[in-house]
């Protein structure tokens, strides 16, 4: 399970992680089907960096 935690951690920061900055976060949301979620635009916002950085003392662990 560990080694299967470290992909999805290297991918995360490859595709959401740019000179420091967690992006491809999307804009506020309320329950929705899936075709409403992916036309909601995406950039960085706050929550997305904590989620990150949660996700990233779990890694430390």
């Amino acid at each position: 399970m560990r080694a299967l935690a470290k992909r999805a951690w290297k991918a995360v920061n490859e595709r959401y992680v740019r000179e420091g900055v967690v992006i491809g976060v999307s804009a506020g949301t309320e329950p929705r089907g899936k075709e409403y979620y992916g036309k909601l635009p995406a950039g960085s916002q706050t929550w997305g960096t904590g989620a990150y950085l949660m996700a990233g003392s779990e890694m430390e662990r």
